[in-house]
């Protein structure tokens, strides 16, 4: 660790360290069940439903499957961490003030409030089922 940095002070105890505001207490405990179900999702919801979407059952398809899914996570963690990094840019602009900040925030979440309504009108309108697309498009190399 860089010199100059504080260090940690013994026998500091927990409730030091809990806010005292209630809204801030329940902001943060709101965050990290939001982060527990989202990291749990990705970390076993996401490989699971894939590999049982896109392997046939053979050890060669488990293997491609696997290579698959391997990919994509590793393509949407590095540009969800882009976008992360960019936020601010991609958020605020130009913008200087608060307003100016808001109203960007505002059009960013009315844009990306369709993303969510497509996929419940998708799921709403019961598509082919995924055993039947898997058959339709297959995953096989010729």
């Amino acid at each position: 660790m860089p010199k100059g940095l504080p260090g940690g002070v013994k026998g500091t105890k927990v409730s030091a360290v809990i806010p005292k505001d209630k809204n801030i207490l329940n902001l943060s405990l709101a965050r990290v069940f939001l982060f527990a179900a989202r990291d749990s999702w990705f970390v076993v919801g996401i490989p699971v439903f894939f590999y049982a979407v896109l392997s046939d059952g053979t050890p060669e398809g488990a293997r491609r499957a696997f290579f698959i899914i391997g990919t994509f996570m590793a393509a949407w963690i590095i540009f969800y961490g882009l976008i992360q990094a960019n936020a601010a840019k991609l958020l605020a602009g130009s913008t200087s003030t608060v307003s100016d900040t808001i109203l960007a925030n505002m059009r960013w979440v009315g844009g990306l409030t369709f993303i969510p309504a497509a996929l419940a009108g998708v799921v709403i309108f019961e598509p082919p089922s995924l055993a039947g697309l898997r058959a339709a498009v297959s995953l096989r190399p010729p």
